[in-house]
């Protein structure tokens, strides 16, 4: 299992200093729910593709309950959980203010599509109450911009809390 880490720094950043960040202690398994501190298990390194031609090397730490017996990866929060591009990336890409390729547009265009409604109903739980255009498109821009306003980093923890996965998941 993933979960989301906030952190308020870039992949650049976070890369450069993972070793002062304090990471929290996990006291209730978010798989089983039992009441015992989790472990520190190690950790692994995961490409952060911040732009088109740039990777970063960053470290996930991972925790494990002695209860279920199984994992959970801390995810930095500039991060989605399975994709390689960072979550600035990936709404700069639908919005088209970053530079990408043609396959891989059309690949997180149509993730973000088949996700809109529940991005939608995230920011009305949220209390937003804007109209939102009908069509797919330009209701995706809308909203894309909405995320980018309330930060994409943000934006990506608040939604994984609320619906336990990333916006780009189908």
């Amino acid at each position: 299992m993933q979960m989301i880490l906030s952190v308020n720094m870039g992949p650049e950043e976070y890369a450069a200093k993972h070793e002062e960040i304090e990471f929290p202690k996990i006291d209730i398994c978010p798989m089983c729910k039992a009441r015992k501190r989790l472990h520190r298990h190690g950790s692994f390194q995961r490409n952060a593709l911040p732009e088109k031609n740039k990777v970063l090397l960053v470290r996930i730490h991972r925790f494990f309950c002695t209860v279920c017996k199984k994992t959970v990866s801390l995810v930095p929060s500039f991060l989605v959980p399975h994709f390689q591009y960072t979550a600035h990336f990936l709404v700069g890409s639908i919005l088209g203010k970053v530079e990408t390729y043609r396959e891989l547009l059309r690949f997180h265009q149509k993730r973000f599509l088949k996700n809109l409604n529940l991005i939608q109903a995230f920011f009305r739980d949220m209390g937003f109450r804007w109209s939102l255009p009908e069509a797919g498109k330009e209701r995706a821009i809308k909203l894309a911009e909405e995320i980018e306003n309330l930060g994409v980093g943000s934006f990506s923890l608040l939604y994984h809390k609320q619906h336990h996965r990333s916006f780009m998941a189908v």
